[in-house]
């Protein structure tokens, strides 16, 4: 526990990072004031469950650079490959500012790695995709996650600043977010069993007579998007497929028609109590004037319900998720791609396989019946709907 404050602890402690330093975990993280960066180290290294931390009396590591006001958020650190120093970004009001040490506890300041006029962002992240040379950086802003790529190149050297150059758009552009809903503050991980960077974030939202507020995000795998260059694409990771009980579908649809609005057949229902902890996977032919509504938690009494709506626009190649657009390929062959995971007050879908994604919160006004809902599937649009598969999994408690 880091509750216990120092000095230096000025106002509170706020968000950090963990890097494996010679074998065993520490902690950098900033504070209220932003003045300065302190790091937190195991009591005992051997306890599994790593559950006491105590503050060296090296603390402060870093000091606030006198150039920025808004200093905070150290990313997990790096270590060079020629020089073998210690990196890590920690945000300012310029952009990213770089440091550098030896040994983990004297930083030296390099100067602004990543210059934008984009405004203080919070939580920066910093990594490499596996199996490129491709970069990302992440900045959280105006309450989104948006990213950008570019080509990494280390400097050798204590006082030396390495050098970053975008190949994509910068943040606030082109719509580079991780997720166009409730998705904040993430982090991400890299997994060496499978060689790959695992995401996660904060869902912040509450629901009432809870005493909790905020989750966190199902866990996704970052990847370059196989069909644009310079872009990236997030994804539930594999083993989520483990918590699907059974392991079969519950409900399954193939090639149905459901009729325009208004028509005999313009809806279907699942069975009774699917519930509200789901995997739900489909695809259906986008066409001109589609509205396709996904209603989970959907309530037989009450007909209330939390829509998924996918939309057609003006822009054939640009049809919305939940009101945010998102970008269809000619490689798409007008097929649209859905996946939605649901936990209960959570939904998290993936459209054309994690190029866009959407998170969002639903506090059921009737919670006590959430274990007997029903999914639906609603045509509201003026032109039928060629559904080519719906499998709906129920997933473990």
């Amino acid at each position: 526990m880091l509750f216990f404050l120092k000095d230096y602890d000025c106002g509170g402690i706020f968000s950090g990072s963990a890097t494996i330093v010679e074998g065993s975990p520490v902690l950098t993280y900033s504070v209220q004031c932003g003045e300065s960066i302190a790091i937190a180290v195991p009591k005992d290294p051997n306890d599994p469950d790593l559950k006491e931390w105590v503050k060296p009396d090296s603390n402060p590591v870093i000091h606030r650079p006198n150039t920025t006001q808004n200093f905070r958020d150290p990313t997990e650190a790096w270590r060079g490959e020629e020089d073998g120093l210690y990196r890590m970004i920690v945000n300012c009001d310029e952009g990213t500012c770089l440091f550098k040490s030896e040994n983990f506890v004297n930083w030296t300041y390099t100067g602004i790695m990543w210059p934008t006029d984009a405004g203080f962002q919070e939580c920066p992240d910093f990594y490499k995709l596996p199996g490129t040379e491709t970069y990302v950086y992440k900045g959280s802003i105006q309450g989104q996650e948006w990213w950008l790529v570019g080509e990494y190149k280390e400097v050798p050297g204590l006082n030396a600043l390495d050098k970053f150059v975008n190949t994509s758009a910068d943040v606030l552009f082109n719509n580079q977010r991780y997720d166009m809903g409730t998705f904040y503050a993430s982090k991400r991980f890299f997994d060496p069993v499978k060689n790959r960077q695992v995401l996660f974030a904060w869902v912040n939202y509450h629901c009432n007579d809870t005493d909790w507020a905020g989750v966190q995000s199902f866990p996704r795998i970052v990847l370059p998007n196989p069909a644009k260059d310079n872009s990236i694409i997030t994804y539930p990771i594999e083993e989520l497929q483990t918590l699907r009980s059974p392991s079969t579908p519950v409900w399954t649809i193939e090639n149905t028609t459901l009729n325009s609005r208004g028509g005999k057949t313009a809806s279907i229902t699942s069975p009774d109590n699917v519930g509200a902890q789901l995997d739900i996977l489909a695809s259906f032919r986008m066409t001109k004037g589609l509205a396709l509504d996904f209603q989970l938690f959907f309530d037989t009494t009450t007909g209330d319900n939390k829509a998924v709506s996918i939309a057609s626009t003006a822009q054939p190649s640009f049809p919305t998720l939940m009101g945010e657009a998102f970008e269809m390929y000619e490689s798409d062959a007008g097929v649209v791609t859905l996946r939605i995971l649901v936990d209960r007050s959570i939904i998290e879908v993936f459209v054309q396989g994690g190029r866009s994604a959407m998170t969002e919160a639903y506090c059921a006004p009737n919670p006590e019946h959430i274990d007997d809902m029903k999914v639906k599937v609603v045509n509201q649009g003026d032109a039928d709907v060629e559904l080519l598969s719906l499998d709906v999994y129920t997933l473990k408690p």
